[in-house]
């Protein structure tokens, strides 16, 4: 195992080792002089040396970044009824009986807004006049602790208030996505108000707060809710689209990557930071500047840089749901999928779909204990036949929602238009999702039987690999 890792090239061990330092800020924050003394490894073991400072780095950062999220400006003020204007930084949430999303006070401070569930909801970036009472969030309750979940987020103030009324909106860089996502938006109307046409907003930009819960709870029991939050596949549809956009107008594949820097970090910011959208960013970023400079893209590099940006972002995003799933499934397709993939070989497959499957296997297989354990749910069956025959889909609503965000700042009916078409594809994805419920309802009592007989297997295999490794070392 040493000699694997002495064969990891540095710059990626130093990710590692700094998106470890932050998730160790968690638990111990050593002061900034600290890095200093692992600098002085160097001139002994130099690589060891960096590795030790990048580490502590990494844990001086995390500690910052939580002092700054368990910092409470409006502390003093809770209790305090209130009369201000909010600037909406993140979309809209819907719950059963009101609505939520973060915003940013005139005067300062991070606040979780609640509104009644039948008030308009204006869009991300909006200024908005509300007026509340600021109070703390709810503690523990009923297996939720919210008070918990939004302090890890930086939020300890709740208002709640009866109405919005939208006063302007905000500038600069983030003015313009904002308004970019709410043309999109907007164009996608043209596809209709239903689920299905509510289809092309979740792909293409997330935006599945409007979902009824019955398609939502099709979607997680299918093993489906993966699409409803932008990630790789996204970021990789994108990338291969301005690509191919930009050799059929006659462009070089140089000018085509330098696009694709500049698609993909519009669209995160379209999107929103949920940490798949950040991860899928920092590795379409991080690929596209690897074939400009002519280096090679190495998956664990790119795996490697995911973790550090989003652990020295936010070290709490370490005991994030969406966070483990990504991560999880990516780790998967790149140390699971190729060996089912050769499993696989001799069986007969549609051209294309072995490797889909193996893919598809692989994701279920490593994110069926994080969704046990966070929500009670294994989808081991219906999960991989219901990404299969969504497929088709994927591509065609992000592509046509792309287009169709393109077109709307300049031709907003055109945009509707295109948007329109996007419905049978919205249709299609609506139904796979209620089919893989179906069948998930019905293979519920094997599931448990066929986990175990999973988590028999790994074992051994684990067992097997750790008696290859201790023969190869007495070697």
């Amino acid at each position: 195992m040493a000699a694997r890792i002495a064969h990891v090239p540095l710059p990626t061990l130093a990710l590692a080792a700094l998106a470890l330092g932050a998730a160790a800020s968690l638990l111990v924050r050593p002061p900034l002089p600290s890095v200093a003394a692992g600098l002085l490894l160097v001139v002994r073991w130099p690589r060891i040396g960096l590795l030790v400072a990048v580490t502590l780095l990494g844990a001086v950062v995390g500690g910052q970044r939580l002092a700054m999220l368990a910092a409470d400006p409006l502390a003093p003020q809770i209790g305090d009824r209130v009369d201000t204007v909010a600037t909406i930084v993140e979309p809209w949430r819907g719950g059963t009986f009101s609505a939520r999303a973060d915003v940013v006070l005139a005067g300062g401070g991070r606040v979780l807004l609640r509104i009644p569930i039948d008030v308009a909801r204006p869009p991300r970036g909006s200024r908005v006049q509300v007026t509340g009472r600021l109070a703390r969030p709810r503690g523990p309750f009923n297996g939720f602790d919210e008070r918990t979940w939004l302090a890890r987020r930086g939020i300890h103030v709740v208002l709640k208030s009866p109405d919005v009324q939208v006063v302007g909106r905000r500038d600069g860089i983030w003015g313009v996505l904002d308004r970019g996502r709410t043309a999109s938006l907007q164009a996608y109307g043209g596809a209709g108000h239903d689920d299905a046409a509510l289809m092309l907003g979740a792909i293409a930009l997330g935006a599945d707060d409007e979902l009824s819960p019955g398609a939502r709870e099709a979607f997680r029991a299918s093993g489906l809710a993966h699409l409803l939050a932008v990630s790789g596949g996204n970021v990789a549809l994108l990338v291969a689209a301005v690509l191919v956009a930009v050799w059929v107008a006659g462009g070089t594949r140089v000018g085509g990557h330098a696009g694709a820097l500049v698609a993909v970090v519009g669209y995160v910011g379209l999107v929103g930071p949920s940490p798949s959208v950040v991860r899928a960013g920092v590795a379409g970023v991080l690929a596209s500047a690897a074939w400009l400079l002519s280096r090679p893209s190495d998956p664990w590099h790119l795996y490697a840089a995911g973790l550090a940006v989003l652990l020295c972002i936010n070290p709490y995003n370490l005991a994030d749901p969406g966070f483990q799933l990504s991560f999880a499934a990516v780790a998967a397709i790149i140390l699971v999928a190729p060996r089912l993939r050769e499993a696989l070989e001799g069986m007969p497959f549609i051209p294309g779909l072995r490797a889909a499957t193996a893919i598809s296997a692989a994701c279920t297989l490593a994110t069926a204990p994080i969704g046990w354990w966070h929500f009670g749910r294994l989808n081991l069956i219906a999960a991989v036949p219901a990404n299969l025959l969504a497929l088709p889909a994927v591509p065609a609503l992000l592509w046509i929602g792309l287009a169709a965000g393109l077109v709307a700042p300049v031709a907003p009916s055109a945009a509707a238009a295109l948007a329109a078409t996007g419905r049978l594809p919205g249709e299609y994805l609506l139904w796979t999702a209620h089919f893989g419920a179906a069948v998930d309802a019905r293979t519920q009592p094997y599931e448990a039987p066929l986990a175990a007989a999973l988590a028999v297997l790994l074992l051994l295999a684990l067992g097997r690999f750790v008696r290859l490794t201790l023969v190869r070392a007495r070697g």
